[in-house]
């Protein structure tokens, strides 16, 4: 398995192929999108072209179980952004709209130091247009942490070394469901919802 630092490999294996499945989902929720023609040419560009604004693809797939002990938020809702992405957003794409695509479902729970944290099975998308995530950071900055990547401090393969941390519930859902479990070694583990909540904007 490539390292979790090899970012050019996991941009490569799994970039396009996300924002393809991503295109779908809004599609399916009313959203009319596609891939940044620009991006042939320039991997910095932003990643979507929506009817009225340009869109920014976030997929969160790995939850952040120590949210709770360590920023005090539930890491059923707990997102990152790096500070990297918002210092480009503020020179190259400053009305971008960030989409927040959080899939929970192949690794729902995790023994750290003996204890056990976990979320429910969920995707959802959440929204949020940079000049609001903007105002939020300045008006509410115990709502924003900075969490560093200490593996990072030395890093010079283009990876962020520090991100914010913050409840995506701050913004507007697209839309959101309870998934089942992914089954393990045949069985299916973890708690299942079936509520599904839509949000259209």
């Amino acid at each position: 398995m490539a390292s979790t630092e090899d970012k050019q490999h996991w941009v490569d294996e799994y970039g396009v192929k996300t924002e393809l499945r991503f295109l779908q989902t809004l599609s399916l929720h009313g959203v009319d999108a596609i891939i940044n023609p620009d991006k042939r040419h320039d991997g910095h560009v932003h990643d979507l072209s929506l009817v009225t604004w340009p869109g920014e693809l976030k997929t969160v797939e790995t939850p952040l179980f120590k949210a709770k002990a360590n920023y005090g938020f539930d890491p059923q809702f707990t997102v990152t952004l790096n500070h990297k992405d918002t210092r480009h957003y503020e020179i190259h794409c400053p009305h971008v709209m960030i989409f927040f695509h959080v899939v929970w479902q192949k690794e729902v729970e995790k023994v750290i130091g003996g204890t056990r944290y976990a979320v429910d099975p969920m995707q959802g998308v959440w929204m949020v247009w940079f000049p609001m995530f903007q105002y939020l950071l300045e008006t509410s900055p115990d709502s924003f942490p900075t969490i560093e990547y200490e593996r990072r401090r030395d890093d010079e393969n283009g990876n962020a070394k520090e991100s914010y941390v913050f409840d995506v519930r701050l913004f507007p859902r697209l839309f959101r469901k309870f998934l089942e479990p992914e089954p393990v070694n045949g069985k299916v583990v973890g708690p299942a919802r079936n509520d599904l909540a839509t949000h259209r904007l």
